[in-house]
C-alpha cells in the first residue's frame, strides 16, 4: 500500500507542478508534467485492478487516472481506465463522475475527427510520402468500394487483429472485445464508402473501434446513471453520415454479408443474426433459444469463426 500512495503523491505532485506551468504560460512543460503523472497514477490503479475489496480507494484512483487521461487528450487510455474502474463496483458518485469522463472522452473523439475532416485537399500520392502497406491499403480500398469481396476480406483479414487488441485495451474484457471486433468490421464492411483518399483505412477503421467501444461503455458499463446532460446520454449515432446513394451500397454490402451467414448451419445463422443485426444481449439470445447461456457464448465464438472461414474462402475464390 506504501508503493500505491507513494506513486499517487508523486502523481500529485505533478499535476500541482503541471498546473503552475499553464499559470505561467510554459504550456510545453504544462503536457510534460501531465503525461508522467498519468504514467504514475496509472500505475498506481493498477496495483488494485483485482482488489475489489479495496473500495473506493480502487474505484477513486482509476476514475483519477482517467481524468488525468482526458487531459493529457488520450482517448484510448481515459476508456480503458473507465473500464478497469467497472470491473469492481464503483460508488455511485464515482459512476457519474466516470460517466462524465466518458462524456469527456467523446468529445475528444468528435474535435479530432472535426480536425481531421478540414484538412485542405491533397492528391493522395503527388504531395504525401506514403509507405508500401498504405499504398496497397488505398488500392484495396478503392477494389473493396466497387464491389471486390477479396479485397474487402483481403483488409479485414490484414486488420483484424489490430482492431481485437485496440478494443481490448479499452474494454478489458475478451468476450466483449471480440463482439466488438466483430461489430466494427461489419461496419467497415457497410461503411467503406466513407473512406476517402486523405484518411489512412487503419485510421478510420481506429476511429470506428473507439466509437463503437464508447457506445459499448456508455450503454453496458453506465446504464442507468443520470446526468444533467440528458442528450448525451443517448446511445451516440454513428459516426459516418450517408447520402442517399451511399445508403444504398450500404444495404448491398449488408446483404452481401447476410448472404455469406445464409450459407451457415441454422443455429449458427440464428445466432448471428439475433447478436448483430437485432442486437440482443446473451443473456436475451440464451432466453429466446432456450439455451445454457455458456452454450450461447460458445456457439457464438464458432459461428464467428465459421463466417471468417467464409471470408477467406471466398477470397481465394475471387483472386
Amino acid at each position: 500500500m506504501r508503493n500505491i500512495r507513494d506513486l499517487h503523491r508523486q502523481a500529485m505532485e505533478l499535476v500541482r507542478k503541471a498546473n503552475e506551468a499553464l499559470a505561467g504560460g510554459d504550456n510545453p512543460l504544462h503536457l510534460v508534467y501531465l503525461e508522467q503523472a498519468l504514467v504514475f497514477e496509472k500505475e498506481a490503479a493498477y496495483e488494485l485492478l483485482n482488489d475489489f475489496e479495496a473500495e473506493p480507494t480502487r474505484s477513486v484512483l482509476f476514475r483519477s487516472a482517467a481524468s488525468l487521461a482526458v487531459q493529457n487528450k488520450d482517448v484510448a487510455t481515459a476508456l480503458e481506465l473507465v473500464s478497469a474502474a467497472f470491473k469492481g463496483e464503483p460508488p455511485a458518485e464515482i459512476r457519474g463522475e466516470l460517466n462524465e469522463i466518458v462524456n469527456q472522452t467523446y468529445a475528444l473523439y468528435n474535435v479530432a475527427v472535426l480536425e481531421s475532416s478540414h484538412q485542405p485537399d491533397k492528391n493522395f500520392f503527388a504531395e504525401k510520402e506514403i509507405s508500401r502497406a498504405e499504398k496497397k491499403d488505398f488500392n484495396l480500398v478503392l477494389e473493396a468500394q466497387q464491389g471486390n469481396m477479396a479485397a474487402y476480406s483481403q483488409l479485414m483479414h490484414s486488420y483484424k487483429n489490430f482492431v481485437y487488441h485496440k478494443i481490448l485495451r479499452m474494454v478489458i474484457d475478451e468476450e466483449d472485445a471480440m463482439d466488438l471486433t466483430v461489430e466494427t468490421l461489419a461496419i467497415a464492411f457497410e461503411q467503406i464508402n466513407s473512406v476517402t483518399d486523405e484518411l489512412q483505412f487503419s485510421t478510420w477503421l481506429y476511429r470506428v473501434a473507439i466509437n463503437r467501444s464508447i457506445n459499448f461503455i456508455r450503454k453496458n458499463k453506465l446504464a442507468g446513471i443520470t446526468s444533467g446532460k440528458q442528450n448525451q446520454d443517448e446511445i451516440f449515432s454513428d459516426v459516418f453520415l450517408e447520402s442517399e446513394n451511399e445508403l444504398s451500397k450500404r444495404n448491398t454490402a449488408k446483404s452481401e454479408l447476410l448472404q455469406l451467414i445464409s450459407k451457415l448451419p441454422v443455429r449458427y445463422r440464428d445466432l448471428l443474426n439475433l447478436r448483430y443485426f437485432e442486437e440482443l444481449s446473451y443473456e436475451d439470445i440464451a432466453e429466446q433459444l432456450g439455451l445454457p447461456l455458456g452454450t450461447v457464448k460458445l456457439q457464438l465464438n464458432r459461428a464467428r469463426h465459421l463466417l471468417g472461414n467464409l471470408l477467406n474462402r471466398q477470397q481465394r475464390d475471387d483472386s
